[in-house]
């Protein structure tokens, strides 16, 4: 096996994964992370999931997606991994083109491809490096693709303080996940096909009013962009938000002081 795509799901989110969305092809397994804290929901819940033997469940009791992706991670066996959702359903070349990618160049650590979903959004020219920012791109978790030795031997994790889940930052931990692996010098680049399908929005798209989401946004703009550059993006950043102006600067100020206080763990 070459690539894993590492699912993550909760509950009895597990009944509702469709294994029609899951292509079946030579070199590809899927590695279905379940969160089931207190065995609330039954084995039984996976069942139409069984007779595959390319599909793995491992079970986990912890709580948050962040700590879930790095639960997949742990178990992640295949040298190259694909992070998934439990409601994504995938393109046969696009699986085949990640493991290409990771073939045709052994530096390569990390890459970001296309995916579909109901907002338009820009993306860079293919090959672009993403140590250099795009305007107006951002990733999502669903279309990162990494080389699992680099998650290993750098150190590669989800900050389980973001993320949906996580106790105060409801979003933004591929945000920080993508930023890291940058700033740790690895070869990342984005490859410019679809990989994955996606029907719903984001949670920072379908939740971007809330506090946490804007606390999240609040602490990743300090991150990527800087103390004083932040600052300076708030009232622009308020403006468009969804949420009133001043409870959007005043969350964002909470992320913001979160991610100072916090800086080590996210």
């Amino acid at each position: 096996m070459k690539l894993q795509v590492l699912i993550c799901t909760y509950g009895n989110r597990i009944a509702g994964i469709d294994p029609d969305s899951l292509p079946q092809l030579d070199g590809v397994g899927y590695l279905i992370s379940w969160q089931n804290p207190g065995q609330k929901v039954p084995s039984s819940a996976w069942q139409h999931l069984g007779g595959r033997n390319d599909v793995e469940i491992v079970e986990t009791d912890s709580k948050g997606l962040s700590k879930n992706r790095n639960h997949a991670f742990d178990r992640a066996y295949a040298p190259y991994a694909l992070i998934a959702d439990d409601d994504t359903s995938f393109s046969r070349d696009g699986l085949v083109g990640i493991i290409e990618a990771f073939e045709s160049d052994s530096k390569l650590e990390l890459v970001t491809v296309r995916s579909e979903s109901p907002k338009t959004r820009i993306y860079p020219p293919d090959g672009h490096d993403l140590a250099k920012p795009f305007k107006g791109y951002y990733t999502i978790s669903i279309e990162i693709a990494v080389r699992m030795d680099s998650v290993r031997s750098r150190g590669w994790h989800f900050s389980p303080l973001a993320g949906i889940g996580a106790p105060y930052l409801g979003s933004g931990e591929e945000n920080l996940f993508l930023l890291h692996a940058v700033r740790s010098g690895a070869k990342c680049r984005f490859l410019d096909f679809v990989v994955a399908r996606h029907p719903e929005p984001t949670t920072s798209e379908r939740a971007g009013a809330e506090a946490s989401v804007l606390r999240a946004k609040g602490a990743c703009l300090r991150l990527m962009r800087g103390n004083i550059t932040a600052l300076t993006r708030f009232p622009i950043e308020a403006m468009r938000s969804p949420a009133p102006f001043l409870t959007a600067l005043w969350h964002y100020m909470q992320g913001y002081v979160y991610s100072i206080r916090h800086r080590k763990e996210l």
